[in-house]
């Protein structure tokens, strides 16, 4: 999936994924609605900051740790 960089929408909520999300989405620089939603992932995201698109996170009902945002000027809107 890390090689799909023209990618801007992705929505795996719901679907009891488990495990770790993959470094390689932080080649998705053009995300720009992203949900994990009830899928019980658990890791980091350092890849987020990447996301200049960004619009949508969904995130609600996993395990993630770590900070979610590094630099708040990375992000500039984000609705959840």
């Amino acid at each position: 999936i890390g090689e799909l960089n023209h990618l801007t929408y992705i929505d795996f909520g719901f679907n009891s994924l488990t495990g770790t999300v993959p470094s390689t989405f932080s080649n998705l620089t053009n995300i720009e609605f992203l949900s994990f939603d009830t899928c019980y992932l658990e890791g980091s995201l350092p890849f987020l900051t990447s996301y200049s698109s960004l619009q949508f996170l969904g995130m609600h009902h996993n395990l993630f740790t770590g900070s979610l945002i590094t630099d708040s000027n990375s992000l500039n809107s984000i609705y959840s």
